[in-house]
């Protein structure tokens, strides 16, 4: 598990503003470019399960940030996800591509993002039950 709230918001911010200010100075976009896929994989992992259910809110903004000012290298770097078992073993292919064409769609509203985080995140821990009607439901 990763640490409390705080220090998750701090690195989640420094990380967002680190890219948002990138595309003005060529080292820090040489840095986004080198780093961004490990950037976008740390992140899903914490969505996945890394970090605390309640806590996962906050990587909407690295996401928005991302998506932002490097949209078509972010694209390639979510194709992480068509690793088997990536974030886990309990989100299928349909899930990932709906994730990440829901993540990608959006630049800047951050309550949109948090909402496909948050249902992402509840799929890879199990806690949302797709019924035979298409239907879900949060498992108590």
């Amino acid at each position: 598990m990763l640490p409390e709230t705080g220090p998750i918001k701090r690195c989640t911010l420094f990380i967002s503003t680190f890219t948002k200010e990138s595309r003005s100075n060529p080292v820090m976009t040489n840095t986004i470019l080198e780093k961004g896929e490990e950037i976008a994989k740390v992140v899903l992992m914490c969505i996945g399960g890394v970090s605390p259910r309640t806590q996962i809110d906050v990587f909407a903004d690295i996401f928005i940030s991302l998506n932002a000012k490097y949209p078509a290298e972010f694209a390639t770097w979510l194709k992480i996800l068509s690793i088997p078992n990536f974030p886990t073993g309990l989100v299928n292919e349909q899930d990932k591509q709906l994730f990440m064409k829901s993540v990608l769609r959006e630049k800047v509203n951050k309550r949109l993002v948090q909402d496909h985080i948050r249902k992402f995140g509840a799929k890879c821990r199990g806690l949302i039950e797709e019924h035979s009607t298409g239907v879900q439901q949060y498992i108590s």
